[in-house]
């Protein structure tokens, strides 16, 4: 199973910090994942990462083969490394799976049969303004999380209430895509929000994920409740109130 989606689904769930001597050997879940897009940083940045500070590392498929894989893999080797699959790029998942891929990011036009076929960890992109009723028809499918991919550069009001949203909806762990640096207090509203992992694309800078993990780490660690979709019911009352009757003398 995905190293990757174990860690998602721990966030899920919360975890209290170990107590006594159990601290010393259990590691202490992280509150919220943090997974980077290694494709769209430089050489320099990369070697810069420092792998304890991600959960996961993503690669995009479009010109991606196995040798440059191998690359990414040795750099992290103890790092989860999952593929993002771009357009309509017919890959082969299964020739990564080999080479030890733990999970793919895929959209909604992805073939259902790839879907079925591959035993990794399956994440899906959603829109923002994904109708409802399609967005809760997500616990349906076989896959394991639900990435929001948000287009602004800058985390807006917005994006926060759509994850507020979307965490209503599903029962699956939530991530968002984020492209810059946050404080402490908009991440701890995204934690709040219901929001599972943090998905870094083109945009970030490679040099505030230390500052990243280290807010991350200031999260608390009591369960969340997450938000419900409640829906409301029609009050039904009759159209007529029933008259009094008369009293007889």
């Amino acid at each position: 199973m995905s190293r990757f989606i174990d860690t998602l689904r721990q966030t899920l769930r919360g975890s209290a910090p170990p107590i006594g001597f159990r601290k010393t050997m259990e590691a202490e879940s992280t509150p919220l994942a943090i997974a980077i897009n290694l494709t769209a940083l430089s050489q320099k940045e990369a070697k810069q990462l420092n792998g304890k500070d991600i959960e996961a590392g993503v690669l995009g498929t479009q010109g991606l083969d196995t040798a440059a894989f191998e690359q990414w893999k040795n750099q992290f080797p103890s790092t989860p490394l999952g593929l993002l699959i771009e357009g309509d790029n017919n890959v082969d998942v299964g020739v990564f799976t080999e080479l030890g891929c733990d999970f793919f990011i895929c959209s909604l036009k992805t073939p259902f049969e790839l879907i079925n076929r591959e035993k990794v960890g399956k994440i899906v992109l959603a829109e923002p303004s994904m109708e409802s009723g399609f967005a809760r028809s997500l616990n349906d499918l076989p896959v394991d999380a639900v990435l929001v991919n948000t287009l602004e550069p800058l985390l807006t009001l917005e994006q926060v209430l759509v994850c507020y949203r979307f965490a209503a909806l599903i029962s699956k762990p939530l991530l968002v895509t984020i492209r810059a640096p946050l404080t402490p207090e908009t991440l701890e509203s995204l934690y709040q929000a219901g929001v599972n992992g943090i998905f870094l694309d083109s945009g970030f800078p490679p040099a505030a994920i230390s500052d990243l993990k280290k807010a991350v780490g200031n999260l608390p660690r009591t369960p969340r409740k997450r938000p419900s979709a409640v829906p409301l019911l029609p009050k039904l009352t009759s159209g007529t109130e029933p008259e009094e009757e008369e009293e007889e003398d």
